[in-house]
């Protein structure tokens, strides 16, 4: 009955994990039902698939150590019979289904490895394979336990492979021994997150309301994010967005977060480590870098083993590899030094890959641009502080159209290496250099190609390289259907607003107008003719803008 009703094209359903069916299998020795589908598997052409899928009640990470609640009625992402049933009648809209990749029997079984294994075998190695994937699937959405700040404290602070680096810097300096932990112990505490799912829940819900009101609406590509949620199952994520403005590392990690992905850990700079904020953003998984790192060799080791730990726990992790906000649009040459520690990470054996996102964050208009243009005229930038942080009120107040986030096809660093004539661990010093330096240009050229084209800056292009004075509508169309012929031949992503270019152009005159970007000229003939198109000229002062 079962074989008929699988190759006629219905679908089953088996539970893979449960004690009944353990016990069925090996103690009454009952037919296991992986088994059972080898065996109709190998009577047929037809491909049978197994899709495995996750019921979530929660997307928290696990905690050590449990709470007494946890111990006695199961945990908020495994829980108890009476959790669930509370779970489902008071917060149903919690409880949400994920599908992992589908698996192929006719691909398994033509393995070479299940050549000549028995059909129990065969079985047993399916079963475990399949728990593997849902496992690391499981990881990908909640991201690894938790532990106490303490617990990763000592974790790194303690480790075989740190304290010999203490104890041969003691000698070497002729240092005590005892106040270099102390100094690595301080160290760490400037550096490290204090990672909280509740505090990052709440704040999720703050900035849903805030996007809605400050952006006419955030583009997501999807089909970039599902490439990335697939991959996460291979190894931590390292996002790698472009930075234009400091909404880049609010926007990524709330959509990741509502799309139901772990909050990453965020590499910040030491000049956002300000109060009150300093504490905000390390609750909701940031961690501060100094600029420099000349001179403090200590303070690079421990911030060396924190980003190592962070890996081999299996937490995402994003950072910017242009090291600063773009003053001009353009991408920043990389700054490499971030990607050489996550590089050895995986040289040294501490994860088995490490997937590399690059994502392009576009703005239809930058919320920081009165401040970016005074630094581009040469002014001094300005030190983030709580007083700066209160102008945010008048961002708030207006509307600064779409943001874009888009995802490049993800970069394996286990492929790459793969692709390489030697293995990491036998590579020159000047050979491993060459590599960080591809890869990160592979990543910079990665989100150039996915960055999208916006109905504003074609404008904009087309307003400021028009060779005479004043110009009018029917001038700029002929300019940015030009550009929109090469980008299209270029396979460029658009935004929305091109979909219809008259439209687009006409809002955006209507949006620099408004803004005193450009003003209308009149002319005799418009005097004499009502008809006549009008036409404008760029207000000098206001080119750079």
């Amino acid at each position: 009955f079962l074989k008929e009703q699988l190759l006629s094209g219905k679908a089953g359903l088996l539970s893979l994990v449960d004690r009944k069916g353990f016990y069925h299998r090996f103690v009454k020795s009952k037919h296991d039902p992986l088994k059972y589908l080898l065996e109709v598997q190998k009577e047929t052409t037809r491909p049978i698939y197994i899709v495995p899928q996750w019921l979530f009640f929660g997307k928290k990470p696990k905690k050590t150590p449990m709470s007494i609640v946890d111990v006695f009625f199961g945990t908020e992402e495994n829980p108890g019979p009476l959790r669930r049933w509370i779970s489902i009648f008071f917060k149903p809209e919690k409880a949400f289904i994920e599908i992992s990749q589908p698996l192929s029997l006719a691909e398994f079984l033509s393995e070479p490895i299940n050549v000549d294994r028995t059909p129990e075998q065969m079985s047993f190695a399916l079963r475990q394979q399949l728990l593997d994937q849902m496992n690391r699937h499981f990881q990908s959405i909640t991201g690894p336990p938790l532990k106490t700040r303490e617990e990763l404290k000592e974790q790194i602070l303690r480790n075989e492979r740190f304290r010999k680096f203490l104890e041969d810097y003691a000698k070497k300096g002729k240092k005590d021994l005892g106040e270099l932990h102390r100094k690595a112990d301080a160290a760490l505490d400037e550096i490290a997150a204090d990672y909280s799912p509740r505090l990052i829940q709440f704040l999720g819900t703050i900035f849903g309301w805030v996007w809605k009101t400050m952006f006419e609406g955030i583009a997501l590509d999807m089909e970039g994010l599902s490439q990335v949620k697939r991959s996460a199952t291979r190894g931590p994520v390292v996002f790698v967005p472009c930075h234009r403005s400091h909404f880049d590392y609010l926007i990524l990690p709330y959509l990741l977060m509502i799309n139901n992905m772990p909050c990453p850990h965020v590499a910040a700079g030491q000049n956002l480590a300000f109060w009150p904020m300093g504490t905000l953003f390390r609750k909701s998984g940031a961690f501060f870098i100094r600029r420099s790192f000349h001179g403090a060799l200590l303070y690079a080791r421990v911030f060396s083993e924190y980003v190592t730990m962070l890996i081999k726990q299996g937490f995402n992790i994003e950072f910017f590899i242009e090291g600063g906000r773009s003053r001009t649009g353009k991408m920043v040459l990389p700054k490499t030094g971030f990607l050489t520690i996550l590089m050895d990470t995986y040289k040294d054996g501490m994860t088995r890959d490490i997937i590399f996102a690059p994502v392009s964050v576009g703005y239809d208009q930058l919320l920081e641009e009165d401040a970016l243009l005074s630094e581009v005229e040469g002014k001094k930038k300005r030190q983030e502080s709580l007083r700066q942080l209160m102008g945010i009120r008048k961002l708030i107040k207006k509307r600064h159209g779409r943001v874009y986030v888009q995802f490049s096809t993800p970069l394996s660093l286990a492929d790459l290496s793969k692709q390489s004539e030697k293995p990491l661990n036998e590579m020159s010093h000047a050979e491993y250099q060459a590599l960080g330096r591809n890869l990160a240009h592979r990543i910079i050229n990665a989100i150039n190609e996915i960055s999208v084209v916006t109905a504003q800056a074609l404008v904009a292009a087309a307003v400021l390289n028009y060779p005479k004075q004043s110009f009018s509508r029917s001038d700029l169309v002929t300019y940015v259907e030009t550009y929109l012929d090469y980008l299209d031949f270029q396979n460029a992503r658009f935004s929305a607003n091109l979909d219809d270019t008259a439209h687009g152009i006409d809002m955006v005159l209507n949006i620099y107008s408004n803004r005193k970007f450009i003003e209308r000229r009149k002319t005799k003939a418009q005097d004499e003719n009502h008809d006549t198109e009008p036409r404008y000229v760029t207000a000098e002062n206001k080119r750079l803008s």
